[in-house]
């Protein structure tokens, strides 16, 4: 049997076991310029980064790194890793603790080598350290733009990828409901703008039939894929902020937690058997 549940509805019983999957603790040496992921927890949730996280702590102030993968057990976080030292005032090193949250986003919490949590930096709206260019090397000296996902949305839609929208280059959505509602109704190009502000403005909306029944995204759709490392079965998010006729759309993953549950007996022959249930918990 399997079966796939969203994290936020699992019995909350059950929380904190599937949390542990997540979670790891790695070392940060201010004197050097990448840190390496505990090469266990890179097995598990290595396959499922991209090559541009953010690290984002309580305060919501977030830090954007590049990844580099040797192998499966071999992940370094390292453009942007040295700015922790100065934002957290990391003098003599810390231990820290990484909540894997979607391929592109884990929570931390920072504490000195002495144990003592640190203080994090508290603004309105919270600070935002990305790369100089999108998904390519920076200094910590250099301009950091700012961006903010809007939060309330007109309309929104959760699509799930099939293999034609991220092979093909064109994303297929149906026209009844979110697109009738948000988008323009006749053939135009769009621009999509993911949730850490990289934006795509040549994306060309195209209708499949008459009446209409579909629309396709084409154009830049290609790339998103490809930067994003979308596969068939990933689950995104799409919301604009008019009513009508939106010519601009917000989209970000949605994460959720896969449970492969498998039903098993012992090998012995009898009249009857009992049957044990096991659950394993993993990040898609």
């Amino acid at each position: 049997m399997y079966m796939n549940h969203r994290y936020d509805k699992l019995d909350p019983e059950v929380r904190p076991y599937a949390m542990m999957t997540r979670t790891a603790y790695m070392e940060y040496n201010p004197m050097k310029n990448r840190g390496k992921l505990p090469e266990i927890y890179a097995r598990v949730v290595g396959q499922y980064i991209g090559d541009i996280v953010f690290l984002q702590d309580i305060n919501e102030n977030q830090i954007q790194v590049a990844v580099r993968k040797k192998n499966n057990s071999e992940i370094y976080f390292t453009n942007g890793w040295s700015r922790l030292r100065d934002f957290y005032g990391i003098n003599a090193g810390a231990w820290i603790t990484l909540l894997f949250i979607s391929p592109f986003v884990f929570f931390i919490r920072v504490r000195y080598i002495t144990g003592m949590e640190i203080t994090y930096p508290f603004k309105t709206p919270p600070y935002k350290l990305v790369l100089e260019k999108p998904f390519q090397e920076a200094t910590s000296s250099g301009h950091i733009p700012y961006f903010v996902l809007p939060k309330v949305f007109s309309h929104r839609l959760e699509k799930t990828l099939t293999a034609p929208d991220v092979e093909t280059g064109t994303l297929t959505l149906y026209w009844r409901g979110f697109c009738q509602n948000a988008l323009p109704n006749e053939d135009t190009q769009l621009r999509i703008i993911d949730w850490l502000g990289n934006t795509w403005n040549h994306c060309d909306l195209r209708f499949a039939n008459t009446p209409y029944m579909s629309c396709k995204i084409s154009g830049d759709w290609r790339d998103i894929c490809k930067v994003h490392n979308l596969v068939e079965g990933t689950i995104i998010k799409f919301g604009v902020i008019e009513a009508f006729n939106n010519s601009t759309i917000y989209f970000k993953l949605s994460p959720y937690l896969g449970v492969r549950t498998t039903l098993y007996a012992h090998s012995t022959s009898t009249e009857r058997k009992t049957f044990y249930q096991s659950q394993h918990y993993y990040m898609l």
